[in-house]
């Protein structure tokens, strides 16, 4: 099976954890080029997490990169850090909701079902 921008995105919500989250507020938005890309919203309030296929209106983080960046990245075959300083992920706005998604006390470890 391959992987898309969308598995990973849309498999967010299922590893949430709203304890973890706490009073946590964010709406991120993921722009995705390439064939397996796509845009998405992921919503964080009030201990629920939901994510929506388009572009927000007032995002207060925004992530950019192609879909093979952001998969191998996802199934740590690239590292993020080294992604951001080599400009092959853009992001902008409120930098703290960005590094929560990558906190596993809130998104859990997980890979989508069907991905290796």
């Amino acid at each position: 099976m391959e992987v898309t921008c969308k598995d990973i995105i849309e498999a967010m919500p299922g590893r949430f954890q709203k304890e973890g989250a706490g009073s946590w507020r964010a709406a991120v938005q993921f722009r995705f080029s390439g064939t397996k890309g796509g845009d998405f919203l992921l919503s964080v309030a009030d201990g629920t997490c939901s994510v929506r296929p388009g572009v927000g209106e007032k995002p207060t983080a925004t992530v950019q990169s192609t879909d093979e960046v952001w998969i191998k990245m996802c199934l740590g075959k690239l590292d993020p850090q080294t992604a951001f300083m080599t400009g092959q992920i853009q992001v902008s706005g409120n930098m703290a909701d960005i590094m929560q998604i990558n906190n596993p006390r809130i998104f859990r470890r997980e890979r989508p079902a069907g991905v290796p």
